[in-house]
């Protein structure tokens, strides 16, 4: 009598005899966890004909058959087995980072991070409370016992918005393409808590000091009353979906032939931008988005105390508290000191996108992180101002060098440094490589309606 009729027999209640043996089914394997339970099978053979108790008996076996082979084979190969993937990589060694700089030279480590090493770990201190585990237990299990480090998560995210590949900073650091997605978001979300960009609307006092400022940087100290230079910037963008935004179309910019972001900013003489607002589509006028904007609106109406103005070009209406250019040709030496003192927020753009080797290409990250990864940008370039941190990428030919052995095409710039072109980045390498060791791969340049992100103007 077959194990399928006796079950079948023993539920019309016609058996009383024991069950008969099944010595493969019941056989334990050792290090084999599943199994297939009796009951299962019993229930699935009742449903069928008294003579498909052999063919389902059949099928069970020969089931329970490939289950045993595959689990001795998960169990001899050691393999994780976690995800069509296939298994983790696990490094032999933990990331070390006291022995990765040890390997740097100064120019080195700025040229991977755009940051000296003090001011790496002023920012890392900055930032230590944000990068800290919630569980560190559970951060060991996901990363096979290991914890990952705050510099080595600051590091990460810096050297991706240098121009890094994720694929690159996978063999650097020793991380799984979802850790360093996890690092980058992490140090972005920290950066825009932690450091702070507000223009002093109605500060008398912190007003008053960059009036100063401005005046001392103007051609014989003639030019009074400015506080701040506006304009509009694109950054470059894979064109978003229909998920995204209503209206993809309104993101594509016809007269440079390409999805782009808008982003308007302003800045102090010393190229520190103090507003910035990534809110409008990419097809909006200058004027009215900064007029959507709320410092843009404040301002405006009149908010901003006299004598202080903003300075802006002619795609702005001159007002009490904006000044641009008059186009008379009487006016010329007007003119000539209004553009000159205009000068510095075209600067502050050329700046940052020439430090952030991420700016180089079409943003290709999830579409509402975007605003947030150019604002991280902007709030890192005014950290490395106030730390003297200077740009010293190095050029040849039409080429720059965004990491260690990895040239890109150098973004062009018009007259008054607005950036017209942006670089190109190669696959492989076209000029000198200064890597300094095999351990440190050289990297290539990484690849809501729009999420509402602007600085926070003291209103």
């Amino acid at each position: 009598m077959t194990l399928a009729r006796w079950n079948m027999l023993k539920k019309l209640g016609t058996c009383h005899a024991p069950a008969p043996p099944c010595n493969f089914l019941c056989a334990p394997v050792p290090g084999l966890t599943c199994s297939i339970s009796l009951h299962v099978l019993a229930g699935v053979a009742c449903l069928a004909d008294v003579r498909a108790d052999e063919h389902i008996l059949h099928a069970a076996v020969a089931h329970r058959r490939r289950a045993t082979v595959a689990a001795l084979h998960h169990f001899a190969s050691g393999s994780s087995g976690q995800g069509p993937q296939g298994s983790k990589v696990k490094f032999d060694t933990e990331f070390s980072w006291s022995d990765h700089v040890a390997r740097l030279s100064d120019r080195d480590f700025k040229l991977r991070y755009r940051l000296t090493l003090p001011a790496f770990n002023e920012l890392l201190e900055m930032l230590r409370s944000h990068l800290k585990v919630q569980d560190e237990d559970k951060a060991r299990v996901a990363k096979w016992g290991e914890l990952i480090t705050e510099e080595a998560k600051l590091a990460c995210a810096l050297r991706y918005l240098a121009g890094g590949d994720v694929k690159d900073l996978q063999l650097i650091y020793h991380f799984s393409p979802n850790h360093v997605y996890k690092c980058i978001w992490l140090v972005v979300d920290a950066v825009n808590e932690v450091i702070k960009i507000e223009f002093p609307l109605k500060d008398v006092a912190k007003l008053k000091v960059l009036e100063a400022e401005f005046r001392a940087a103007s051609r014989g100290g003639i030019w009074k009353g400015q506080v701040g230079a506006v304009d509009g910037v694109h950054f470059p963008m894979l064109g978003p979906g229909e998920s995204d935004v209503p209206d993809p179309m309104r993101y594509y910019v016809p007269r440079k032939g390409m999805y782009a972001m808008l982003c308007m900013a302003m800045c102090d003489s010393k190229r520190r931008f103090t507003f910035y607002a990534c809110e409008q589509a990419s097809t909006t006028h200058d004027s009215l988005a900064w007029a959507l904007s709320d410092l843009g609106a404040a301002i405006n109406k009149g908010e901003l105390p006299i004598p202080f103005f903003i300075n802006a070009d002619s795609a702005f209406q001159c007002g009490p508290s904006m000044r641009v250019p008059s186009g008379d040709p009487d006016l010329d030496d007007y003119d000539f000191h209004q553009s000159s003192n205009r000068m510095p927020i075209e600067c502050a753009f050329g700046i940052l996108i020439h430090r952030w080797g991420v700016l180089w290409k079409p943003l290709k990250v999830r579409f509402d992180r975007r605003a947030p990864l150019i604002a991280a940008c902007m709030r890192l370039h005014n950290f490395c101002i106030d730390k003297g941190v200077e740009d010293e990428l190095r050029a040849q030919h039409g080429m720059t060098e965004v990491v260690p052995g990895r040239w890109a095409t150098t973004p062009k710039y018009d007259r008054d440094g607005r950036p017209v072109e942006y670089g190109r980045c190669l696959e492989a390498p076209c000029g000198p490589s200064t890597v300094s060791s095999p351990a440190d791969t050289p990297m290539a340049c990484s690849t809501a309606p729009l999420v509402s992100v602007r600085s926070e103007a003291t209103v």
